[in-house]
C-alpha cells in the first residue's frame, strides 16, 4: 500500500480515508471537482480553423411581448459566501446509505480525492448531444441525488430534457428542467422549479459567457439583438413558458447561475464559474442554487423589485420556439482570443450602429492585400470613419507579436472608400512581408480588440 500511494503521488492517509460521498455530504460537495470534458480532435481543429467566426446565432429576435428590461449582477463575494454557508449546513455525519440508489438508478457520479463513488463513463462529446450528456450525467445527476437525500419528498422530481421543438436544438442549444417525472403525472407539466440551459463550449466562448453576465439590459426599440441579448432573450422565453424563475446557463466548461424577478422584468446573474473552481465548486454552487429554487432553508431569495401588476400574470403569452431560422443576425460582439479588459471598456464607450446582414469576412489575396468587411462603430471622440480605420490599423501594427511574424505590418491603402454607418463598409489594408506558414491568419483571427468588433477571419 505504501508503494502504491507513492507511485500515485497521493498521501497514504488519503487512500486510507477513502469513503462514500454520503458518509460526509458537506465535505463531498466542497471537495469533489467535476472532471475536465475533452474535446474531440475534429471539433478542436475546426475551432482553430474558424477562430473568430463562431456563430452563436440563437434563433430569437426582439418581440413586444418580451418584458425583460434590465439585468443585475450578483456580487461574486456574496454568492461565494452564501453558497459556502448553505453547504456548511449539509450533513457531515455518515447517512449510512449508498451513493447509488438501486431502485431509481441515480447516483453520485463526480469523484473527489478522498471519495469513492460509482464510476460513470460518458465518452468524448462530438456534438450538442454529447455535451448535454456530460452536463446531465455528472453534475446534474449528482446534485439530483443530493437533493433527494436532503429532501426525500422531492423524489418524484428529476432533471428531464425539454422536448418542445426548437430549431436551435439541432446544434446550438438544449434545455433541461427540474420537474415531476413523467411516470408520476398523467400528462406533461409546463411548470418547473429550475432550468438548465446548455450550449457547447466550441459555440459560445468564455468571453461570450463573461459578456452575458455584463449585459445591463434589453433594448426596447431594436431591430436586432447582440449575441448576449439573444442569449438573455432565449433564456427568458424558455423560463417564462415554463413559469420558472431559476436557471443555470452552462457550456460545461463554464457556469452561470441566475434568475428572474416575479414580474419577469428583471434578470439576475452570478459571475462565470469555471468547471474546476474550488470556491465554489460546481457541485457547491449547483446544490445551493437548486436548493434555493426549491425553497430550502439558508437558500437565496430572488429580490423583490417594483413591477407593474400586469407583469405578474401567470398565463404566458410567449409562443413556442421557431421551427426555422430567422435571417442571419449580425456577428457576435465577442471573440475567441486575447484579453478582454480593454474590449469591455471599448464596447461600453461606443454605440453600435445598424450593420448589413451576413457574416463579416476577410480574404488574403496572392498580392498580399487583406480585404476585410468590417462592422463600423461610431467613434466616442467623433472621429470620421477614415480616422477610425487608421487608428484600427495602427493598433494592429502595435499589437503584432515581436519575433512571431517577422517584419510584417499593415498599411491602409490610399483612396479606399469607407461607407458611413449604419451601412457598414469594406476596408483594405496592405500587408508588408506576410509570412507563408499561415501565422498571419491565426494572428488576425485572434486579435483581441478588432476581432471582438468585427469577427474578421480569413478563408
Amino acid at each position: 500500500m505504501d508503494l502504491f500511494a507513492e507511485l500515485l503521488n497521493i498521501p497514504l492517509p488519503v487512500l486510507r480515508r477513502a469513503q462514500r460521498g454520503t458518509a460526509n455530504l458537506r465535505s463531498y460537495v466542497l471537495r469533489a471537482i467535476v472532471p475536465r470534458m475533452p474535446w474531440p480532435m475534429s471539433v478542436a481543429q475546426a475551432v482553430i480553423d474558424r477562430m473568430g467566426i463562431h456563430k452563436n446565432y440563437l434563433t430569437v429576435r426582439p418581440e413586444n411581448w418580451r418584458t425583460l428590461e434590465t439585468t443585475q449582477h450578483i456580487s461574486p463575494q456574496f454568492f461565494v459566501e452564501h453558497a459556502r454557508f448553505f453547504a456548511d449546513h449539509l450533513p457531515q455525519n455518515d447517512l449510512c446509505i449508498p451513493d447509488a440508489d438501486r431502485e431509481s438508478g441515480e447516483s453520485l457520479t463526480v469523484h473527489g480525492l478522498q471519495f469513492t463513488v460509482p464510476e460513470r463513463i460518458v465518452g468524448i462529446p462530438k456534438n450538442i448531444d454529447g455535451v448535454t450528456r456530460w452536463v446531465n450525467e455528472l453534475p446534474l445527476q449528482t446534485v439530483q441525488r443530493i437533493i433527494h437525500i436532503l429532501k426525500p419528498e422531492s423524489a418524484p422530481w428529476t432533471f428531464e430534457p425539454v422536448s418542445e421543438p426548437d430549431v436551435d436544438h439541432r446544434t446550438l442549444f438544449r434545455a433541461m428542467k427540474w420537474t415531476r417525472s413523467q411516470h408520476d403525472k398523467p400528462e406533461p407539466d409546463p411548470e418547473c422549479s429550475f432550468m438548465v440551459f446548455i450550449q457547447p463550449p466550441w459555440i459560445i466562448s468564455d468571453h461570450e459567457m463573461e459578456s452575458f453576465t455584463k449585459c445591463k439590459g434589453m433594448p426596447t426599440d431594436a431591430t436586432h439583438y447582440t449575441g448576449r441579448e439573444r442569449a438573455w432573450a432565449k433564456l427568458w422565453d424558455y423560463c417564462n413558458r415554463h413559469n420558472c424563475h431559476w436557471f443555470a446557463y452552462t457550456t460545461y466548461d463554464t457556469w452561470v447561475f441566475g434568475g428572474f424577478s416575479r414580474g419577469w422584468t428583471r434578470g439576475f446573474t452570478t459571475h462565470v464559474i469555471k468547471y474546476d473552481s474550488t470556491s465554489p465548486t460546481i457541485l457547491e454552487a449547483l446544490t445551493y442554487w437548486l436548493g434555493s429554487a426549491l425553497g430550502l432553508r439558508k437558500g437565496y431569495v430572488i429580490p423583490e423589485v417594483i413591477e407593474s401588476v400586469s407583469s405578474h400574470k401567470i398565463d404566458s403569452n410567449v409562443p413556442s420556439p421557431p421551427l426555422c431560422r430567422y435571417p442571419t443576425p449580425p456577428p457576435s460582439e465577442t471573440s475567441w482570443g486575447g484579453s478582454s479588459h480593454s474590449n469591455d471598456q471599448l464596447l461600453d464607450s461606443i454605440s453600435e450602429k445598424t450593420i448589413s446582414d451576413g457574416a463579416s469576412e476577410g480574404r488574403l489575396s496572392s498580392n498580399g492585400v487583406v480585404t476585410t468587411r468590417m462592422v463600423l462603430f461610431s467613434d466616442p471622440n467623433g472621429s470620421d470613419p477614415d480616422a477610425w480605420i487608421s487608428s484600427v490599423v495602427q493598433g494592429w501594427n502595435e499589437d503584432i507579436p515581436t519575433g512571431e511574424i517577422g517584419g510584417m505590418g499593415f498599411d491602409p491603402l490610399p483612396g479606399v472608400g469607407v461607407e458611413v454607418p449604419p451601412a457598414g463598409g469594406t476596408v483594405s489594408v496592405q500587408v508588408r512581408d506576410p509570412p507563408s506558414d499561415g501565422t498571419l491568419g491565426v494572428w488576425l483571427t485572434s486579435n483581441p480588440i478588432e476581432m471582438r468588433l468585427d469577427d474578421t477571419y480569413l478563408e
